[in-house]
Order: C-alpha cells, then sequence, then structure tokens
C-alpha cells in the first residue's frame, strides 16, 4: 500500500503535478506489471487522507508517492506494441502521446476512477477528461474505464462483452468502494463535495519522475518494487516469464497475451470459494491465488520456505527454458484439480482430507502414471483412513468407541477424530448411489463470506452446561411446554406456570423440571448420551440459539430453516428426520434405541472402506 504523506518537502529536481495535470494523457501499462489490486483498504485510506487534509489544510498540498514513468514519443510509440490505435491529430513528432507507467499505476487507477466517479456523480459540475490507461495484456481496458458506472440498484456495472479479468474485478469493485464511500461522508454535515472536488484536482500531487531513456524499465520496475509487500513475489515471477526470449516481436506479442490470458483464467479459477476451499482445505484465500499453485509446482508447502520469487531467480540462470516449464507445470497442475473438482468422487475425497489438514504436494504424491482412476480412488480413501478416524473402533455392543489403557471410551464429545468422523460420513452420504448433492466446502472455510461455524452438539437435549439465566430458563420451559402440551397432567403445568411467573431463579426446582420433562420427551441421559450416535454437525447458529431444546423442537427449526434455504448436513437431516433404519417410529421423541440406531446406521455406510480391518 502507498504510504502517502502529508507533506512540502524538497522533491530535489522531480516535478510535482496534481491530478488535474494527470488528466487527458496516455498512460501504458507494461505486460511485466502487476495488475490492479487495491481494495477496500487501500481506496477508503486516500479517500479519508485526502478528506483530512482538505479539513484541515495545515500544509500547502498533499503529496503522493512518486509516479514514475517513462516518456515514449509518437515517433517510436509504435515500438510498444500497444494491440490500440494511437492519436492521429498531432503532427509534432516529438510530441509525447504514451507514459510507460514503472511504478505508481495502483494509485493512477484509483485517481482515474475517483475523477469518472465525479464526473458521474457530482452534479452541476463540468466533464473532466479522464486519463487513458491501457494495459498491454489488455487491449479492452479504456473501454472497460469508460463503461463503468454505478446502476439503478445502487451496483457497480461494466459494459457487457468484456472478456473476464482479474484486473477488472478490482477495478469494479474499487470503483464500489468509491461509491460507498462517498455514500457514508454524505450523511456527514461537515461534507462538501465541492471542498473535496477542489483538493482532489488542485491540491493533490504526484512526484513525477521521469527514467532516463536509456535505463532498462524492467529493471526499474524490479528495483523499485522487490520487497514491497503488496507486489506478491508471484508477480515478478511473471514479469519474467512475459519477459520473452528471441522470437520475433510479433511473436513475442501473441505469445505474452496468450500468457496473461491463461494467467487470468487460472487466477479467475481459483477465486471460486468452493474450489478454493475444495483444494486449500481452510487456507484464507489470498489476493493472489495462483502464487499457491507455484508453491506447490515448486514443493514449498512447508511452513519455512523460501520465497517463491527467490527460488525461481536462482534457477534461471541454471536450465535453460526453465521459465517455460514451470509455467507448463503450473497449468498442468491446475487442469488436474480442474478434473478433480468436477469428479463427484475426487471432487469429495481430496476436499475431505484438504479439510483435514492434508496438503495439495501429499495428494499429488498419490498419483501413478499407471494407475486407474479406481486405484486412486483408493488410495485417497487409504490416506483418510491414516487420519484422524484411525483412533476409532467400533463394535455392535458398544458402538464406536476409543481404546485408553486397554479400555473401551464411549465418551466421544469434543474430541477431534468425532468431527472427523462426523464430516466422512456426510461425505460418504454425497456419494451414495444416484446422490448429485456436492458438500460445500466453502461453508467450512475460514474467513470465508458464506462460512458456517459448524457444532458437534447432542441431537437430544443433553447440556454440557447449566442455563443459569431466568430469560433462558423461562424461553425454555414455554417452548418445552408447548412441545409436549398433550403430556403434560395439570399438576406439572402448574409448576412450569408459577416458575415462570416468579421473578427469582431457584437453579434448584429448575432442575427438577427439566428431569421431569425430558423423562416425559424420553431424553434422559443414558451410556450413548455422549456417543457418536447421538450427535450431528449443527450450523453454531441453530446449535446455539436452540442447543439445550427437545429433540422435536430442534427438529421443526432445523426444518424451517431448510425451507429458508439454508444448507443442512445430510447427516444432520438424516438424523433429526429419523431416516435409518431401527429407528423408534414415534418421530418427535429421541431415545436410547434412537441413537444405538443412528450409530449401526453411520458404522454401516463406512465400514466397508475404513473399518473392515478392525
Amino acid at each position: 500500500m502507498q504510504q502517502a504523506q502529508n507533506t512540502t518537502s524538497e522533491t530535489g529536481e522531480m516535478p510535482l503535478k496534481n491530478v488535474r495535470d494527470l488528466l487527458g494523457k496516455h498512460y501504458y501499462i507494461p505486460n511485466y506489471q502487476r495488475g490492479y489490486r487495491w481494495g477496500k483498504d487501500e481506496v477508503s485510506k486516500l479517500l479519508d487522507d485526502i478528506w483530512d487534509f482538505a479539513s484541515h489544510r495545515k500544509s500547502e498540498f498533499y503529496c503522493l508517492q512518486p509516479l514514475i514513468i517513462l516518456p515514449h514519443k509518437l515517433s517510436d510509440a509504435n515500438n510498444l506494441q500497444l494491440p490500440i490505435i494511437l492519436p492521429q491529430e498531432s503532427s509534432d513528432a516529438e510530441e509525447t502521446v504514451r507514459y510507460e507507467v514503472l511504478d505508481g499505476q495502483q494509485r493512477l487507477t484509483t485517481l482515474n476512477l475517483i475523477v469518472h466517479y465525479i464526473n458521474e456523480h457530482f452534479p452541476g459540475n463540468e466533464k473532466y477528461p479522464e486519463m487513458h490507461l491501457h494495459y498491454q495484456t489488455r487491449p479492452e481496458s479504456s473501454k472497460a474505464f469508460s463503461s463503468i458506472c454505478i446502476g439503478e440498484d445502487g451496483r457497480v456495472r461494466m459494459e457487457d462483452g468484456l472478456k473476464p479479468s482479474i484486473d477488472f474485478w478490482h477495478i469494479k469493485h474499487a470503483y464500489g468502494h468509491i461509491h460507498n464511500w462517498f455514500i457514508e461522508k454524505a450523511k456527514d454535515a461537515c461534507f462538501n463535495d465541492n471542498t473535496f472536488q477542489e483538493v482532489f484536482l488542485d491540491k493533490v500531487k504526484v512526484i513525477w519522475y521521469e527514467i532516463d531513456r536509456g535505463e532498462d524499465p524492467i529493471k526499474v520496475f524490479e528495483r523499485n518494487n522487490i520487497g514491497k509487500i503488496p507486489l506478491a513475489d508471484v508477480e515478478l515471477i511473471k514479469a519474467f516469464i512475459l519477459k520473452g526470449d528471441k522470437r520475433s516481436d510479433r511473436n513475442l506479442l501473441r505469445r505474452q497475451l496468450e500468457i496473461a490470458r491463461e494467467w487470468d483464467e487460472i487466477e479467475q479459477g481459483l477465486r471460486n470459494p468452493n474450489l478454493w476451499a475444495f483444494i486449500f482445505g481452510n487456507k484464507p484465500m489470498p489476493d493472489i491465488c495462483i502464487g499457491q499453485l507455484f508453491v506447490v509446482v515448486l514443493g514449498l508447502e512447508e511452513e519455512k520456505k523460501p520465497k517463491v520469487y527467490d527460488l525461481v531467480e536462482r534457477e534461471l540462470d541454471k536450465e535453460e527454458g526453465y521459465l517455460e516449464d514451470l509455467w507448463r507445470d503450473v497449468k498442468d497442475l491446475y487442469s488436474m484439480i480442474v478434473d478433480w473438482y468436477h469428479d463427484h468422487k475426487t471432487y469429495h475425497y481430496i476436499g475431505y482430507l484438504t479439510q483435514m489438514g492434508v496438503k495439495v504436494q501429499s495428494i499429488c504424491a498419490l498419483i501413478s502414471e499407471d494407475d486407474t482412476k479406481a486405484q486412486f480412488i483408493n488410495k485417497l480413501r487409504s490416506k483418510i483412513s491414516e487420519g484422524e478416524i484411525r483412533k476409532l473402533h467400533y463394535s455392535q455392543e458398544d458402538g464406536f468407541y476409543k481404546k485408553s489403557k486397554e479400555e473401551k471410551s464411549k465418551e466421544l464429545y469434543g474430541g477431534k477424530e468425532v468431527r472427523s468422523l462426523l464430516l466422512l460420513y456426510n461425505i460418504e452420504l454425497c456419494l451414495r448411489e444416484g446422490s448429485t448433492e456436492r458438500f460445500p466446502f466453502e461453508t467450512l472455510q475460514f474467513g470465508g463470506e458464506k462460512r458456517i461455524i459448524w457444532d458437534i452438539e447432542h441431537i437430544d437435549s443433553q447440556t454440557p452446561r447449566e442455563m443459569q439465566s431466568k430469560k433462558e430458563q423461562n424461553q425454555w420451559l414455554e417452548a418445552t411446554r408447548e412441545a409436549l402440551r398433550s403430556e403434560i397432567d395439570q399438576e406439572l403445568g402448574d409448576r412450569i406456570r408459577d416458575y415462570i411467573a416468579q421473578e427469582s431463579n431457584q437453579q434448584e426446582n429448575f432442575e427438577e423440571l427439566r428431569e421431569r420433562l425430558q423423562d416425559l420427551a424420553g431424553e434422559k441421559e443414558d451410556s450413548y448420551s455422549q456417543s457418536i450416535g447421538n450427535l450431528a454437525l449443527l450450523d453454531a447458529g441453530t446449535n446455539r440459539s436452540y442447543g439445550n431444546s427437545l429433540f422435536i423442537n430442534k427438529r421443526a427449526e432445523l426444518q424451517k430453516r431448510e425451507q429458508q434455504g439454508q444448507f443442512i448436513p445430510q447427516g444432520t437431516k438424516i438424523a433429526f428426520m429419523k431416516y435409518f433404519s431401527g429407528s423408534r417410529p414415534t418421530l418427535d421423541k429421541w431415545g436410547t434405541e434412537d441413537k444405538r440406531a443412528h450409530e449401526a446406521y453411520i458404522y454401516a455406510l463406512l465400514k466397508e472402506h475404513y473399518f473392515k480391518n478392525k
């Protein structure tokens, strides 16, 4: 991120240009540059800083970091190999028509988006000539900037027909952040559109630094960007890949455009939250996703690893064609991931493994050229068997248990192996013959927009904690009384009514009432209460609101939430709807027989592949 400073310090020989001075000019973003990557934090900080300066005016102007450029004249502009038409109106062959941007494109792009927003949304003001930003690998870039707008629904629009690009995605969202910033500022009585516009155009300045035409622009770029946190080292690798070889200029440009297209397609594909969570588990999605493929290909999945760029740079001089081979390996890895993603079995088994912390590199190590698909699937199942579930055993008498000093323990609530087993159970349900359901791994993704926090919770009303809040106690009693209305006699009903009416919390009396109601519902604690047969994946929102409720109340709440479109795991639905053999026909009660039958059902589904030798 740029470190904008409010300064009037000496700038040496480097001239200052305000935003107005930058307008109407043509700027060229070469292929070795990273794409536009500013998000909400960077955009909002720039706008906040400008308005803070406008509000206090402690100096003559507000200065941004340098804009490093290489000017190109009309006479040599064709050497830029831009797939656009240069202006022809000028007769002066020495007139500068393009500025190659070596550093500062993130700021320059954002400034232009702000100008575009002023033109679109500040009524009654003149329209300012916008900057012309041309990306070497984005022939339609100028069209994208001119077509961006806020629709009637308040959402950012871009002209249809533009080729998908991760750069355009970020530009579109940055424009949305600008819009939201101004909407919020409009609520502030101290904010003034005209003041902001005046300061922005005339008092916000950049240090305009033109490099010598004899310098190598790529070297300048590398020198100014290596070590900056916002510039991922994979972007420097991209610069190397696009740098070219001894091909003809025409073929080189074609190849550069092809690589840029492939790069964007891969980046866009990886930004699918479900695909990302499927292959990289709980790893948060970074700003640049493709970098993780380079990490895998280069064998750098260990925690303590050298930077990707450093490793690649060391290998460049050692092996001819190294970059071409590296890029081919990255593309091959992505193609394989996509194939896995679209196959029903590999999607679920690999997705399960990555959620359990297995690295992609370990999965790739299972591949053998001679293996059939069935053999690869068996290897994945074997890998699953080596995980947490290896600690679990099963017997008809005890159900699932753990061995502890030659003793059998059925008290499994809270253990890692329980979560592993229940997730695997839901995965195998998706793989039953005829099933087309895909488990949404993105709901398990840390930091994901659609993430659901899953609790391992009791199916019945057993709870490891007491309800001590009077409000919570009353809510539980009222809901339980309603659920068991036909079975509650007058004496018990009167006691419930009296307890709800009193202001004081009498824990002993409440616990007595709760035990009686649980007995009435057939949910008295027994030796199977902490077993897997009495546990299910329950989203935290439901569990923490209804975790103490009777089975019948939880069941009704789950049905309601599913009707509202909320994802409910198959295994959880099967338990609460009692869609398993051996359960009691009574749908509104959950007892010992149900717990045992449910546990046996889970085992029956998993035993062939994971417990047959135990």
